[in-house]
């Protein structure tokens, strides 16, 4: 928890790709769908949706994907569509922790998690499956389009990013 939010503003500062993307392995709870403590802080999340980035984790056995947030520690969802633009100050976050051999149940959150998108979990009857993201798709630079896709072939979420930074 320390010193990685500072990292990350400083990395995300100096860069000036089209795409960022911040990934890691540990949880914070409302931003995965299993019921998993919170474990990385909420600056680490902030610095990477204040610098334009992209936010994938994993560790919960669990896939979800949030709506666009504008602020990730108050869960306030930008937009709800499945085409996102992620600038400075609005991003998603994304868990894709299917890949091994047990999957978990989703947490039992009190009114539902309106700021999620997406959840895909035991209770789902999940199977391990993937997260893929083709950048530059048809040429165009500022476009990526991604699914997730169960091992037994079924698409089980699909989206379009924009990037808004830098072009």
């Amino acid at each position: 928890k320390g010193g990685y939010k500072g990292y990350i503003e400083r990395e995300l500062d100096k860069d000036d790709s089209l795409w960022s993307i911040c990934a890691w392995h540990k949880n914070q709870r409302t931003m995965q769908s299993a019921d998993k403590g919170n474990e990385t802080g909420w600056g680490v999340y902030e610095a990477c949706r204040k610098g334009g980035a992209i936010i994938v984790t994993g560790h919960s056995h669990t896939y979800s994907r949030t709506h666009l947030l504008s602020d990730m520690s108050k869960l306030e969802v930008a937009d709800r569509s499945n085409a996102v633009t992620i600038k400075e100050g609005e991003t998603i976050a994304l868990v894709s922790g299917l890949g091994g051999h047990w999957r978990r149940p989703g947490q039992r959150i009190r009114g539902g998690a309106p700021w999620m998108a997406m959840e895909y979990t035991d209770d789902q009857e999940a199977e391990a499956g993937a997260l893929f993201c083709e950048f530059n798709k048809g040429g165009r630079r500022e476009l990526a389009s991604c699914y997730f896709k169960n091992i037994k072939g079924q698409l089980i979420d699909e989206f379009t990013l924009i990037s808004g930074l830098k072009q």
